[in-house]
């Protein structure tokens, strides 16, 4: 995924900066609210990371359900890693706008190219809607999730079987796992 390149390349660029520029009888990294913004960004990268993890596990277990997962992995990620550059950008601060020299111009590289990954495929309101088209499935059709499911799904050492493209569908006739298991929850 170019987005999570960019969110892990955006990540090391700043970390390295933050630790190496020196200001105020200190570096960067030891100013909270730059630690904070450092932090959460990894935080960022790992969630993504692990639900990009899931949905390619889900293509396997649940392909019939791919036009959710997609339409999700498509809004979420780029958008999230979008935020999550323009945070560190902050962490640069002035040295973000420089497009000279490999550190800041690499960083300024990858934050142009990143606000063009929402674009393909759909753009992030392309995926919206379609997730909005089926809502109402959603509300109707409230199957009780599979464990086995669940424990394949998130268990990255269980085996996958092998993909099945037939049982690809436009829509999910049968909501979405993870959300059938919220609310599966929730009842009990």
């Amino acid at each position: 995924n170019l987005s999570l390149g960019a969110a892990d390349t955006g990540l090391r660029l700043s970390v390295r900066y933050a630790t190496q520029r020196h200001i105020y009888e200190g570096t960067i990294w030891d100013i909270p609210h730059a630690r904070r913004i450092l932090t959460k960004a990894l935080i960022d990268l790992l969630m993504c990371d692990a639900y990009l993890t899931a949905t390619m596990r889900a293509i396997h277990l649940l392909p019939q359900e791919m036009s959710i997962w997609s339409a999700v992995t498509k809004y979420f990620i780029p958008s999230t890693v979008e935020q999550m550059l323009d945070q560190l950008s902050k962490v640069l601060a002035s040295r973000f706008y420089l497009r000279e020299g490999l550190v800041h111009g690499l960083f300024q590289k990858i934050w142009r190219d990143n606000a063009l990954v929402g674009l393909f495929d759909g753009s992030k309101l392309v995926n919206l809607y379609g997730l909005a088209l089926q809502l109402r499935l959603f509300a109707k059709r409230f199957a009780h999730p599979s464990q086995d499911n669940l424990n394949t799904l998130f268990d990255f050492t269980q085996p996958l079987p092998p993909f099945d493209a037939t049982r690809l569908a436009l829509s999910s006739h049968r909501g979405n796992t993870l959300l059938n298991t919220v609310s599966h929850l929730q009842d009990h």
